[in-house]
């Protein structure tokens, strides 16, 4: 992450404080409505894209990021159907 205006520090801190209050939001959520923020999530990842321009904006998006990770969907589903994630 990078900024013209902010230094690294400043970044990292902001970072960390959104991760906290994140973790701190979750941790205060029932159980059935953290299920129902997962199965929304499933929901909107398995939505087909539904424009070609849709899908060559997402091709695109690993490719500028230099990532490469063109089944990061199918990734992405896997690790928010495992039980693991259940348990947080």
């Amino acid at each position: 992450v990078q900024s013209a205006d902010y230094s690294p520090v400043h970044l990292a801190d902001r970072i960390h404080a959104c991760m906290r209050e994140a973790h701190k939001k979750i941790k205060q959520m029932g159980a059935r409505e953290f299920e129902d923020h997962i199965e929304a999530l499933l929901l909107l990842k398995v939505e087909k894209l539904v424009t070609l321009k849709q899908d060559t904006s997402a091709i695109w998006g690993e490719i500028s990021t230099r990532y490469y990770q063109f089944m990061r969907l199918d990734s992405e589903l896997k690790v928010l159907r495992s039980p693991a994630l259940t348990k947080l």
